[in-house]
């Protein structure tokens, strides 16, 4: 009875340690999100406070401005040019969903390997 109390608080805690490096994760992708769209550092330095390591972590990924490439496409008269601005809103649109989730996997990782430790 004893080692299955035991097991119990082992299972319990790695599901609540799950939890809570989701919430880190969610937190830096939102983090990551705003980084995109915001090229000014210390605007996201004010919005997350308590995060701030996080958010200067961000800001060493590139910037991903997928919109402009699809306003050119929009904009576009020339077939030519609209598929190769498609093309180029793709790639970049593809690398922005990427350093969401790369940013977000990373935090998960640190939390998780942090709970193992501990």
């Amino acid at each position: 009875m004893k080692y299955l109390i035991v097991i119990m608080l082992i299972v319990s805690f790695n599901a609540v340690g799950q939890v809570a490096c989701k919430a880190d994760g969610d937190k830096a992708a939102k983090v990551m999100e705003a980084r995109q769209a915001e090229p000014d550092v210390f605007i996201l330095l004010e919005k997350y406070k308590d995060d701030y390591n996080m958010v200067l972590d961000a800001y060493e990924v590139p910037m991903y401005d997928a919109m402009k490439h699809l306003e050119n496409a929009i904009d576009a008269r020339n077939k030519i040019i609209r598929a190769d601005e498609r093309r180029k809103y793709s790639d970049v649109m593809s690398k922005y969903k990427n350093a969401i989730a790369q940013f977000r996997l990373k935090y998960i990782k640190e939390c998780l390997v942090s709970l193992k430790k501990g």
